[in-house]
């Protein structure tokens, strides 16, 4: 698992499925985010907010592989 096949990175397939896994994870189709950032005040650091939100998301990912 924690080997990469780099030779695999230039797939369109590949490619595709990290696209819908990520919209799936994050649930941006039902509007969970905008929601959210709606509570945020004006002058808040989206950016370390969206990093923040993305690091999550990758180890909860690589957790669920492991279990």
């Amino acid at each position: 698992m924690f080997t990469p096949k780099l030779e695999k990175m230039m797939e369109a397939q590949v490619w595709r499925e990290a696209a819908t896994q990520v919209f799936f994870a994050l649930g941006l189709g039902f509007g969970g985010v905008i929601a959210f950032s709606s509570y945020n005040k004006k002058d808040n650091n989206c950016h370390f907010d969206a990093a923040l939100v993305a690091f999550i998301n990758f180890f909860t990912s690589v957790l669920a592989t492991l279990v």
